[in-house]
């Protein structure tokens, strides 16, 4: 007696529609982030964050990477802070301190195929936050390897210990 192929297609597709609508159910809505103010640290990584969207989209209108004057005159990062939430609070300027007390450094590889940024707290000496990405989207942060240990205080400043 032959067996029929459809049976364990079937079969295998109920299995994985089942699967699919039991992960659906499991899964939680995303909690509403704190309508809080932003951490020095916090607003510098938000920053990044906005840069490499920026750079992309910037990217997919002139099949570049930008300058930050590039950038921030095409009206992307105004355009962005229309649809994120958060971008209001982040106050981003088109000079290289791109939020207060931080400085923004961007450099973009001839003919634009890549990029690298970094955002250094200003008000710390040299040895102040750092905050590091790329073309890649993954962000860093660090400090320079002989000063203090940099933590975030309960009144939201940054801090050596």
């Amino acid at each position: 007696m032959e067996r029929s192929f459809v049976q364990p297609v079937g079969l295998s597709i109920l299995v994985v529609a089942v699967i699919l609508l039991v992960a659906a159910r499991a899964q939680k809505p995303q909690p509403q982030l704190p309508n809080r103010a932003l951490k020095p640290r916090e607003k510098a990584i938000e920053v990044v964050r906005v840069i490499n969207t920026a750079e992309y989209d910037y990217r997919t209108d002139h099949n570049r990477f930008g300058t930050w004057d590039e950038v921030y005159a095409s009206g992307v990062v105004t355009s962005l802070e229309q649809t994120w939430p958060r971008m209001k609070d982040l106050a981003i300027s088109s000079g290289p301190e791109v939020i207060p007390g931080f400085r923004l450094t961007l450099l973009v590889a001839e003919e634009g195929a890549a990029y690298s940024l970094s955002l250094h707290e200003m008000q710390s000496h040299g040895c102040g936050l750092s905050v590091f990405s790329d073309q890649s989207g993954l962000i860093y942060q660090g400090t320079v390897i002989d000063c203090p240990q940099i933590v975030d205080d309960p009144n939201g400043a940054i801090r050596q210990r």
